[in-house]
């Protein structure tokens, strides 16, 4: 799970914004995962090059546990109670780079995130900042990318932060650039 530096594919819409521009032409990612039992997690990305210095993404992700059964504690013992609850989360970004030189690329990513928790739901808007440094050592590239930046979800009362994280890496292509080693810090 290093790639904030390499982020050279659709996936650059979660990994680092600003990688869009690396990714030339028109790239499409689809995932359809099942976890645990009744998890699932669908998700896809589309990045569109729209010229040499400017590349726009694309990614909806829906994550839901199916239905699970209710339980109540009755004189300190747990009893189901007929009912089900069921939780889902759905994100949906829009992310665009620019490059501002030959050395740096910026990227910024819009979100908007709604969960829906036993029949609760909230939502809320949040974004990401990333930036890619092409380093004067041919094929030496550094990345950052801070993650959810926003004021975080609120059920009722209840306030659910947005987990916010800052992921620094580094990355170093060699063999005619068909191996890479990188490293990333969050």
């Amino acid at each position: 799970q290093a790639f904030v530096a390499v982020a050279d594919d659709a996936s650059a819409v979660y990994w680092n914004p600003a990688g869009l521009n690396q990714a030339g032409g028109t790239h499409l990612l689809v995932e359809y995962n099942v976890f645990i039992e009744t998890v699932r997690y669908n998700g896809g990305d589309l990045v569109i090059k729209l010229d040499k210095d400017f590349a726009l993404g694309l990614w909806a992700k829906l994550l839901s546990t199916g239905s699970e059964n209710e339980v109540a504690v009755v004189n300190g013992l747990p009893v189901t109670t007929g009912n089900t609850f069921s939780e889902s989360y759905m994100d949906i970004d829009l992310a665009g780079a620019y490059r501002l030189s030959y050395y740096f690329d910026l990227g910024l990513t819009a979100k908007y995130i709604s969960k829906n928790l036993a029949g609760t739901t909230a939502s809320t808007f949040a974004v990401d900042l990333g930036l890619l440094y092409r380093t004067p050592i041919p094929h030496l590239t550094a990345g950052m990318n801070i993650q959810n930046l926003g004021p975080g979800l609120k059920f009722d009362q209840i306030a659910d932060p947005l987990p916010m994280n800052v992921k620094l890496g580094v990355a170093y292509k060699m063999f005619e650039d068909n191996f890479t080693v990188a490293y990333d810090v969050n």
